[in-house]
């Protein structure tokens, strides 16, 4: 799950990879497209859940910022 939010931390983007398998120690690429709807700050956050959402193995919601001018 990669998600955008916004300064006030709303959420204003977002996409997941279902069957995507991921093992522990492994590393894996996604691309992904966006626009940002304005100007400000936004922070990209990403989590790693099971299928269906059931567990979250791992959750950053600081993985980088973004500004847009």
């Amino acid at each position: 799950d990669v998600e955008i939010h916004n300064a006030a931390n709303q959420k204003v983007w977002q996409q997941f990879d279902q069957n995507a398998n991921l093992s522990p120690s492994q590393s894996m690429t996604l691309t992904y497209d966006f626009t940002l709807p304005a100007s400000g700050t936004y922070s990209v956050q990403v989590g790693v859940f099971s299928g269906g959402w059931g567990t979250n193995y791992a959750w950053n919601s600081d993985v980088t910022k973004v500004v847009v001018k």
